[in-house]
């Protein structure tokens, strides 16, 4: 595992944390907060919050901003509890303020590339998101979003998005297509 000197992050951080080393977030100060999420084994000091094992990180991100809408008041960068895995570079890429995925940015196309698992058009019609002939999104789902972002859509649309992550198995996989139109970062 790489060694990262001591910095300061001016954003909070949501980490999607199923049994990965997490050490890699100890050099690292939030600014507005650090949320681990665990859904494996536990860690030994408590320092994370408890979620059972469903809907992968989609799951995750969308419980921490149901559970705190009203009172995000910075920038959130949401990863996996690895997300050197998706992103070499995580680290340094958190830094730069005009990057907001993080990772490989790919394209999913309805029956194409990337959609085996995915029920993006279906999940469009039925949030009301807006259908595109492609979507960019970055696999593991890492990004970072602006409270405004967040806010341009009710804490109901997310409530009903983190319902999806409890009955559809697959919708993680959806989702990870999604975020990046949800939130307007592509």
């Amino acid at each position: 595992m790489v060694v990262y000197q001591a910095m300061s992050i001016p954003h909070s951080i949501v980490v999607a944390r199923f049994n990965e080393d997490v050490s890699w977030l100890e050099p690292l100060t939030f600014e507005s907060g650090m949320f681990i999420y665990d859904k494996g084994e536990k860690l030994p000091e408590p320092c994370a919050f408890s979620l059972p094992n469903i809907g992968r990180e989609a799951h995750t991100y969308l419980h921490h901003i149901v559970k705190l809408y009203r009172h995000i008041n910075s920038d959130i960068i949401f990863c996996q509890g690895n997300p050197l895995d998706h992103c070499p570079d995580f680290v340094e890429q958190i830094q730069e303020p005009d990057v907001t995925l993080y990772g490989t940015q790919l394209d999913c196309t309805v029956g194409g590339a990337y959609d085996a698992r995915s029920l993006v058009h279906e999940y469009c019609k039925v949030f009301q998101i807006s259908v595109q002939p492609k979507y960019r999104f970055v696999a593991g789902a890492q990004f970072r979003v602006t409270k405004e972002q967040i806010y341009s859509h009710p804490v109901e649309f997310y409530s009903a998005l983190l319902g999806a992550t409890r009955v559809d198995p697959d919708a993680a996989y959806t989702l990870e297509r999604l975020f990046p139109t949800i939130f307007g970062l592509v």
